[in-house]
């Protein structure tokens, strides 16, 4: 009878604390398509929170996963200018920001995007749709919007 009555309160215990922890939000999967209106190749997508902290944005951005593809060896394969390429990525909050690199030139060249995209207005199957736009008469931009 002992033991059972240990068990019992143990068991009360533990739901009593895990009740108290605050709930953990899973990630959610997204689907994004990418189209590369610059005319530079881009090397890298990265989409993470966003955070109104700059130096909390960057460090998030940095650990972001590039979402182009690579080739066997582990490189990038580049979006060439006019090209679009789809994928799907997680992400624990609904309110995104973008960063991308080009290549130019033989030089690396990164855009971080300040203004994020919502995805909480969006319906489950909505496509986030990332326009990418740099060219010698346009600054680099970032365009968000859902298909």
């Amino acid at each position: 009878m002992r033991v059972w009555m240990i068990h019992f309160f143990g068991a009360l215990g533990l739901v009593c604390f895990l009740s108290l922890l605050p709930e953990c939000t899973p990630a959610e999967a997204y689907q994004a398509k990418v189209i590369n209106a610059s005319i530079y190749p881009l090397i890298s997508i990265k989409i993470a929170p966003f955070c109104e902290d700059e130096e909390i944005q960057r460090q998030f951005l940095k650990n972001a996963r590039n979402l182009l593809p690579a080739d066997r060896s582990g490189h990038t394969v580049a979006l060439q200018p006019g090209l679009t390429q789809s994928f799907n990525f997680k992400s624990e909050s609904a309110v995104l920001a973008a960063a991308v690199t080009f290549f130019i030139d033989g030089d690396y060249v990164e855009y971080v995007h300040r203004l994020p995209a919502d995805m909480s207005v969006a319906h489950d199957s909505t496509v986030l749709v990332v326009r990418v736009i740099y060219d010698t008469v346009n600054a680099p931009h970032i365009l968000f919007s859902y298909e």
